[in-house]
């Protein structure tokens, strides 16, 4: 007879099945949180508070409206009503399953505690693990080890239970390394063990120096790519696509035309269509308005990257002719490999998110601020693995080949 499974199994088996304990982090600017005080440190994912209170309010406006439209004209329309409560349920219910999310990290230094809490607020479950019972582990998964949570070139940061035959509890996988290395220091502190950097690699440079670099991903699920361009003899440049800077455009032109529309409607409208008219004219064309323009204006500045040997630069430009000073990125004589990093990831198309290979090329310099500096990425391996070749042969440094798929 099978014994009744405890926390720790259920926690396992559902990061190695479902999702890890903390969530994936698939944005490469999203971080681990990491909060350090004298008695404990916290560790947790971080929840989209503005966009979710933004779909809580336009909840309960879709809830309201029914209400103050039979005030004002004194007729109740129980289709409407119905009608306006079930569509504000697809904003209310991901809002309360993004803001009840209970599943954080507790390490009480005082009582040598690991707190593992988890579950929905007011549904909050809590189990506790001492110090010498488990470690902490990062590393990157390659394809022996991936399953339907970890994906190779992934980073994985998990605990291991000693007396449970090594069970593993996936706290976070991530595209970068970045995005966990915080929350794996504080944790392996804690433990008392050393960390133990597995996702660095020792290299040697043409100067003759050591430096230990990274393998892992650098943009994660970026899949904006730039086409190899040659120039001239001294100058090559990886031109970027005009599509997202006309869609942004597109999305500032029509948020401009539906304010307009919304503002400068029907004169004899009723109330509830000039309060909504109102609401949407300043939250939805609002957004498209100065989401178009910023997205618009990086876009455009960040389209192509330059590499200029007669002005030793590496830099963005929104276009590429004899002449153009863009953005300085860095120095060419700082430049010391080219990387070719991958990582299977979740990335957009259309509608819908899917699982794709993302394939990067990065540079790395000798500056100790910037170490690795992001080029192009693309899901066409061939022409990817010979741009860089083609971009190391052009610097005259060695290509690196890190990936893991």
């Amino acid at each position: 007879m099978d014994l009744p499974k405890d926390d720790w199994q259920k926690l396992s088996e559902k990061s190695q099945s479902k999702k890890p304990f903390l969530n994936v982090l698939v944005s490469s600017n999203k971080k681990l949180i990491v909060k350090d005080s004298s008695d404990y440190v916290l560790i947790k994912n971080g929840k989209p508070w503005i966009f979710c209170i933004f779909m809580c309010a336009f909840g309960g406006f879709l809830i309201l409206m029914p209400i103050i439209v039979t005030i004002k004209e004194r007729e109740f329309n129980i289709f409407v009503s119905l009608m306006s409560f079930g569509v504000s349920l697809i904003f209310l219910v991901p809002s309360y399953q993004i803001l009840a999310y209970a599943n954080k990290i507790f390490i009480k230094h005082r009582d040598n505690l690991i707190l593992l809490k988890f579950g929905y607020y007011p549904f909050v479950k809590e189990l506790s693990l001492t110090k010498h019972i488990v470690t902490v582990c990062l590393y990157k998964c390659d394809i022996e080890q991936a399953n339907m949570v970890k994906k190779p070139g992934q980073v994985v940061l998990s605990l291991i239970h000693k007396e449970h035959n090594e069970s593993e509890l996936i706290l976070s996988t991530s595209d970068t390394k970045k995005q966990v290395i915080s929350a794996y220091e504080k944790i392996a502190l804690f433990l008392g063990q050393s960390p133990q950097d597995e996702l660095t690699e020792e290299i040697g440079l043409p100067s003759g120096e050591k430096v230990a670099v990274s393998t892992t991903s650098l943009s994660g699920n970026n899949i904006e790519s730039r086409k190899l361009r040659v120039i001239s003899e001294n100058v090559l440049a990886f031109k970027g696509s005009w599509l997202y800077s006309m869609v942004f455009g597109v999305t500032f032109i029509i948020g401009v035309i539906l304010a307009i529309c919304f503002i400068y409607g029907e004169p004899d409208e009723k109330l509830s269509q000039k309060i909504l008219s109102m609401i949407l004219a300043i939250v939805v064309c609002g957004f498209m308005i100065l989401g178009g323009i910023a997205l618009f204006i990086n876009s455009l500045f960040r389209r192509c990257v330059v590499a200029n040997k007669e002005s030793d630069t590496l830099s963005y430009t929104p276009f590429v002719y004899h002449g153009l000073k863009g953005k300085k990125i860095a120095t060419l004589s700082e430049i010391e490999a080219v990387q070719l990093c991958s990582v299977f990831t979740s990335v957009q198309s259309g509608n819908t998110r899917r699982g794709a290979s993302v394939y990067e090329i990065n540079v790395i310099t000798n500056n100790p601020d910037e170490k690795r500096i992001n080029i192009t990425n693309g899901q066409k391996h061939d022409q990817i693995r010979s741009d860089a070749n083609a971009f190391a042969e052009f610097l005259d440094v060695p290509m690196l080949d890190h990936t893991a798929i």
